[in-house]
């Protein structure tokens, strides 16, 4: 069977989205499919294009990996306003639906969101090869980006409803995931339930390429001492991600002259909250550059505790980061400031510390016990290692996810 990816963000750019699409190129592949990839030429999350590619209209081929990856022109990298997302969108739909008419002897037509742009290119890619498309929903377009306010128009907004209605219809099978977005999308868009499938985020080291990087050297690059009680971020630094908790929880801790926090990373926020920990002046947090996927397991064992926080905003109430996957299969503790679904289901299983989004003395309490108590902190670890054996792993996804794309082969 041939597939094809319309799927905005790519590897070799990082975060959830490319790692998601990657993993399911991966699982798909291991059974013997072929998939071509229609992605924007690399430039996510700085906004600059990735060395060794050129931002080519309309677009440039490649075999990533060994699978056929199309780079499309794409404008207003950036994506600091309204503006330049919707230019950022709209690029990417129209630049994709032209270079799919390229493409011969497709089964199958996938999408993702949460651009509902990019479901609308899948879509119209459908109708244009006469084929059904499936589509992946990683986030409830418009109704997160309302909440964000980012869509404060009721025109937009009631634009963007009708648009997702038609996208969600139209879609043969529909991949979730978050359970909840599976109710949302049956009762409030008429969807089918038995047409929706809960995939979550999961791991599959093998496909994410994790190459095992000697303690010796991450500790070198970012400068951990043994002695001292290393905190880790790694992840986004956006908007919805809440980073600047960060700024007083190190406040706070500052007095603690052994506690060191590394924040590895990139998005739009960075460089206010790099300003903010300035002016401050705390002294024990420093920051880095993003890294490749495949190093995030090495770099995640080389520190003592892990932070995870989403700002506190009605969407992310139904938000599982996946970061925390990689925290939980590296084997690390976790200290998570987030309401709603994801606090509960770590709760439930008791694999982090987690206390109230945006609440950073929780926060900052929750550290200095921690950091007292390593017995606390291997059965955090211990308890998220099996957590992911249990419900995340490749092993018992995988059928899964052969089954939604299969079901119309």
């Amino acid at each position: 069977m041939k597939l094809l990816f319309l799927t905005q963000f790519f590897p070799p750019e990082i975060g959830a989205s490319p790692r998601r699409m990657w993993e399911f190129v991966s699982i798909l592949r291991s059974r013997g499919h072929r998939v071509v990839v229609v992605a924007e030429v690399p430039n996510y999350p700085k906004g600059t294009v990735f060395p060794g590619y050129k931002n080519l209209f309309p677009f440039q081929k490649e075999s990533y990996n060994g699978v056929c990856v199309y780079r499309t022109y794409i404008a207003g990298m950036k994506r600091k306003n309204l503006i330049e997302r919707l230019a950022s969108y709209f690029s990417y739909m129209f630049g994709a639906i032209f270079v799919s008419l390229f493409i011969r002897d497709v089964d199958v037509v996938f999408a993702t969101t949460p651009s509902p742009f990019n479901g609308l290119a899948g879509k119209i890619v459908g109708v244009l090869k006469r084929k059904s498309y499936i589509l992946d929903v990683r986030d409830l377009w418009p109704e997160a980006a309302a909440l964000v306010g980012r869509l404060e128009s009721g025109m937009l907004l009631t634009t963007a409803l009708f648009l997702s209605r038609m996208i969600y219809r139209g879609a043969e099978r529909i991949s979730v995931a978050i359970t909840y977005f599976a109710d949302i999308i049956s009762c409030f868009y008429g969807v089918e339930r038995e047409r929706i499938y809960d995939i979550p985020n999961f791991v599959y080291p093998e496909a994410l390429g994790n190459k095992t990087i000697p303690e010796e050297e991450i500790r070198e690059r970012y400068g951990i001492k043994k002695e001292d009680f290393n905190i880790l971020y790694l992840g986004n630094i956006g908007i919805m991600q809440g980073v600047d908790i960060l700024v007083d929880v190190a406040e706070r801790v500052k007095q603690e002259k052994d506690i060191t926090i590394t924040v590895i990373g990139e998005g739009v926020e960075k460089e206010r909250i790099r300003s903010l920990m300035h002016k401050s002046s705390p002294g024990n947090i420093r920051f880095f550059d993003g890294v490749p996927q495949g190093e995030v397991t090495s770099i995640l064992k080389a520190f003592d505790l892990y932070l995870v926080m989403l700002a506190k905003n009605p969407v992310n109430e139904y938000a599982f980061p996946a970061k925390l996957v990689d925290a939980m299969f590296a084997g690390i503790p976790i200290v998570c400031a987030m309401d709603g679904y994801g606090r509960t289901l770590l709760q439930e299983h008791r694999a982090a510390y987690c206390v109230p989004a945006g609440d950073a003395d929780a926060m900052t309490e929750a550290i200095l016990f921690l950091k007292g108590s390593r017995s606390v902190r291997d059965k955090l670890a211990y308890a998220g290692k099996r957590f992911i054996h249990e419900h995340r792993s490749r092993d018992v996804l995988s059928n899964r996810i052969i089954h939604f794309f299969e079901g119309n082969a």
